[in-house]
């Protein structure tokens, strides 16, 4: 879902953002920066499960995109306006997410 808006939003031909997907989920490692997105589901392993509610992040919150991971480095997201954390591809991309707004 989020893949057409990153190859559009990468693309050298962009003049303006593409529209963004309002139902649907997908991988948090696909959301673009500035996207506004609520977690849905995490489907990592227990141990995953408990660091990432260590570290304030929990189902039905919503996080904004900082950086997107691009594949490459890692994703910086905005938990509860005053948070940021660095999630790793690999942790972003079984963090299922569904877009709320672009920012």
């Amino acid at each position: 879902m989020f893949h057409t808006l990153r190859t559009h939003w990468m693309s050298e031909t962009h003049t303006q953002a593409a529209p963004v997907p309002v139902t649907g989920t997908a991988p948090l490692s696909e959301a673009t920066r500035g996207m506004y997105v609520r977690i849905v589901q995490i489907n990592g392993g227990q141990r995953m499960r408990k660091r990432l509610a260590d570290l304030g992040l929990a189902v039905g919150m919503e996080v904004r995109i900082l950086r997107d991971a691009c594949g490459h480095g890692p994703m910086i997201i905005s938990v509860r306006h005053d948070t940021r954390l660095a999630l790793g591809w690999g942790m972003a991309s079984k963090i299922t997410a569904r877009v709320e707004r672009e920012g």
